[in-house]
């Protein structure tokens, strides 16, 4: 053999031996940049992975493969992964699982294939799946899987607990998807094609708990049988009615959602139930009266149910015999109710959550209910009043609607309400008369009209929502007795606030919105809110801020869009002890006076718009420079030299005047006469600081000079 064929050979088998060991080397390499999150945890996703890594240490329990490029699961891949629990290969590009991959994985639970490729050799990867006597869970999410294929997938699944079969095509759910996995507590079917469900498909999973089958084609839900439910989510179908026959059944849901269908009419809901949570927004239910709509509903039930005769009265029952005396959130929001159902609401004795926002509101008489009691729609008769009374409702949500009146009594139906949004309405706060007894301020009477809403006397109200109403006036008291903690104004333009509108809330009030109203300075003359943390004034016309802001304990505020040339530095000196947060850009700030920003650097306090923010130097206020810029060239002097020497001025002649006037009285003193100047008042100027930090102010005294 000649030395260079020889020399080849060697080259050749070198070359093998390297590659046989690099690829070793990148195995380890691999696993040596996966990172281990706790004991027995290994995380190698996002690594850019063609396989599973080999020689993965023994004894592991989760391991977190997603985000790669795996295409193949094999008997090697899983040799050392006996303990392994739960096994995350989401987003890879499995297309073929051997059976030998899994037989040693005898103990997984979990196991998520989201996102990959199992449309493709079905009847091989299924096959391999059903060696997991036991898994529990398991993600077949995202998988391009067809009705009949995921039928496939579930056979002989008897362990599984758990199953996920989101945004897959799934166009009918037969009787025997679920048959061989009778287990099941949750099953996600979200995001499908799905328009038919065959009779008996869930009802033999006595286990089920949980069922979500939003964002699919759903037309209607004819006959609900499902008591074991305890939760329900058909959000985003096409459901245009909900009807549970008649029985005495108990079902255990809690929380329906029927969000975002196209529901005419209120959903026939089983007799009994525990349900909690009820989600209708976003439907087409224009009314709760059990008037005109009843023969549709009628002729409905009948081709449902196939009664011979239903009548107004069956279906009345069915509605009338339905409680909610567990309800505690309902959401009717984005719907067509024209009137407040006052007669729907007489039996929800827990409902402490009520949306009624962006529906057409304008009508809060009793109308067919009050005829029934003799009462009249000014005052419902004292025992249909407690009749429809809700004891436990805390939060009511009415923004944008057409209300513009609330009855006198509407608020005494809420003894305990706390939160009320009524924004983005038409409504007019009522003027209020005060006699004032020896303890202070008392009721004295209400200007009510049907141009107006009372909002004092409210005990319980502690956040309330006015934003975008039109108001064009906030009188005096106007919240007397009502211990507001947030209050939202914005949205009035050319609001104007009168003197002692908020005086009520001066030792409540912790959030005020005065926010795009135009305002200028004389209409807001706030007052020492003591409890104060939030305020926004942006969007308005002042040119100064309010004198008794300083008072306020501010951890946030908000004055962009304003046309102020400054903040008061006694003000901002008070601010520094307590504020976080300022927003100040769009404003016409004078570039000479800026101790007030100097302050706020130098406390630490987190200006947010800083970088956005101008100033103007006072001989030129047509050119914006940026506020962070050194100003020392142009502004030599400083505001603070100007203000010292004019305060310097002021305080030599109240000297020269006091001078003059004692030399002038012993000047013309008669003589042989003792001169004597009793308690002669003399005006002398005094730099004072109010006691709750309010802003400093010069304060004309008189003192008594004694001689």
């Amino acid at each position: 053999m000649t030395p260079s064929i020889l020399t080849w050979l060697m080259l050749l088998h070198c070359s093998c031996i390297s590659s046989t060991f690099g690829s070793s080397s990148e195995q380890y390499a691999n696993q040596s940049i996966c990172h281990k999150r706790r004991f027995q945890e290994l995380s190698c996703s996002s690594l850019n992975l063609s396989s599973v890594p080999n020689y993965l240490e023994s004894g592991l329990k989760k391991l977190d493969l997603s985000n790669n490029f795996i295409r193949i699961l094999n008997e090697e891949s899983t040799a050392t992964l006996r303990s392994l629990q739960e096994l995350d290969l989401s987003f890879n590009r499995l297309d073929l699982l051997t059976r030998s991959a899994w037989r040693n994985l005898v103990q997984l639970q979990s196991l998520n294939l989201t996102g990959n490729n199992l449309d493709r050799n079905r009847k091989r990867n299924s096959a391999a799946l059903r060696s997991l006597k036991s898994l529990k869970v398991l993600e077949l999410s995202q998988n391009n899987l067809n009705s009949d294929t995921a039928t496939l997938y579930l056979k002989n699944m008897s362990s599984l607990e758990h199953l996920g079969l989101a945004r897959n095509k799934l166009t009918k759910l037969s009787s025997e998807l679920f048959h061989q996995s009778p287990n099941l507590e949750s099953i996600s079917l979200e995001d499908n094609i799905i328009v038919e469900i065959d009779e008996g498909t869930f009802e033999g999973l006595k286990r089920l708990r949980v069922l979500n089958l939003a964002f699919n084609s759903l037309r209607c839900i004819s006959d609900f049988q499902l008591k074991q439910l305890l939760t329900l989510n058909l959000s985003r179908n096409s459901i245009e009615f909900f009807v549970t026959s008649e029985n005495e059944d108990v079902y255990q849901l809690e929380t329906l959602d029927l969000s975002y269908n196209r529901l005419l009419y209120f959903p026939l809901l089983p007799k009994r139930s525990a349900l909690q949570y009820l989600y209708l927004q976003n439907n087409e239910m224009g009314s709760l009266t059990l008037g005109s709509a009843f023969s549709e509903v009628r002729t409905l039930y009948q081709e449902i149910t196939r009664l011979d005769t239903p009548n107004s009265k069956t279906v009345f029952k069915l509605y009338s015999n339905t409680t909610f005396t567990n309800l505690v959130h309902l959401d009717l929001s984005n719907n067509l109710f024209t009137s407040f159902p006052f007669h729907f609401l007489h039996d929800l004795i827990a409902l402490q959550h009520l949306n009624f926002s962006d529906n057409c509101l304008q009508n809060f008489t009793l109308e067919e209910s009050a005829a029934e009691t003799q009462a009249t729609p000014e005052r419902p008769s004292p025992l249909f009043q407690k009749h429809i009374l809700l004891p436990s409702m805390r939060t009511l949500d009415l923004h944008s609607n057409l209300i513009h009146y609330l009855p006198p009594w509407f608020f005494e139906l809420l003894p305990q309400i706390e939160r009320v949004n009524l924004g983005k309405n038409s409504l007019q706060p009522c003027a209020i008369s005060h006699a004032f007894a020896s303890n202070g301020p008392a009721l004295q009477n209400v200007s009510h009209n049907d141009d107006c809403v009372d909002f004092s006397g409210l005990g319980t109200l502690k956040h309330l929502d006015l934003r975008e109403n039109n108001i064009a006036v906030l009188f005096p008291h106007v919240f007397h007795r009502t211990p507001l903690v947030s209050l939202d104004l914005a949205g009035n333009t050319h609001l104007r606030i009168a003197a002692k509108a908020l005086d009520s809330l001066a030792s409540t009030l912790q959030e005020l919105s005065v926010s795009g109203n135009l305002m200028i300075n004389s209409d807001l003359p706030l007052p020492c809110l003591k409890e104060l943390r939030r305020l926004d004034l942006s969007n308005n016309l002042l040119g100064t801020l309010p004198p008794q802001i300083g008072c306020s304990p501010l951890v946030e505020i908000d004055v962009r869009n304003n046309s102020l040339t400054g903040l008061d530095v006694p003000v901002v000196t008070c601010w520094s002890r307590s504020l976080q947060t300022i927003q100040l850009s769009r404003n016409s700030f004078n570039c000479c006076t800026l101790d007030w920003l100097r302050i706020m650097q130098e406390s630490k306090v987190d200006i947010d718009d800083l970088e956005d923010a101008v100033c103007f130097y006072q001989q030129n206020y047509t050119l914006a420079v940026a506020l962070t810029r050194d100003h020392s060239q142009e502004c030599p002097h400083g505001a603070a030299a100007e203000t010292t020497f004019l305060l310097g001025l002021l305080i030599v002649a109240v000297l020269l005047i006091t001078a003059a006037v004692v030399i002038g009285k012993i000047k013309y003193q008669k003589p042989g006469t003792s001169v004597e100047l009793k308690s002669n008042k003399v005006a002398s100027f005094e730099y004072t600081q109010d006691i709750d930090c309010g802003p400093k102010v010069a304060k004309l005294n008189l003192f008594e000079t004694e001689t």
